[in-house]
């Protein structure tokens, strides 16, 4: 199997925790949105990308004692948050720039054919910064293809 992305039942059905499932969550969209755009083709008029928001001020946060603890060493990352929060995370609607640009600047989009990519906080194009992985295209279709699968065997599919 690949640490980022599930291709396989026993491989989704690992137990992780932690900001590992974020990333694999990342990993996902961007895999996702490059097998997509790559099965349109470049005639298509359907522009799809991935998006992060960033680190942004959000009361998810409010959870990360779940996560760290609340001994001394939790309470010691709980107080550093929470101190990058007010200083330097994305209000939630700085965060939702991306996400905005992405669906509502169709006329770039379209113009310049931005599809299958992924965009970082404030609209930035990742273009030659994601990991290897990321441009796997073999695992972009076992990923898509696996996806696909568990969606034809839901019982909401029939």
């Amino acid at each position: 199997g690949n640490l980022l992305v599930p291709t396989s039942v026993e491989e989704l059905n690992e137990v992780e925790v932690g900001m590992h499932l974020y990333s694999r969550s990342k990993m996902a969209q961007v895999l996702f949105a490059q097998e997509i755009a790559a099965r349109l083709g470049s005639d298509s008029r359907i522009f799809v990308n991935a998006a992060h928001p960033g680190a942004v001020d959000t009361s998810i946060w409010d959870k990360l004692s779940n996560l760290v603890g609340t001994g001394t060493f939790g309470r010691t990352i709980i107080a550093l948050v929470d101190r990058l929060r007010v200083q330097s995370m994305w209000t939630a609607e700085d965060g939702a720039i991306t996400q905005l640009f992405l669906a509502m600047a169709k006329d770039r989009i379209s113009r310049d054919s931005i599809t299958g990519r992924y965009y970082h906080p404030q609209a930035v194009d990742m273009a030659g910064k994601m990991p290897k992985l990321a441009n796997d295209v073999v695992l972009q279709k076992r990923f898509f293809d696996f996806t696909d699968d568990i969606i034809d065997a839901s019982p909401a599919t029939h």
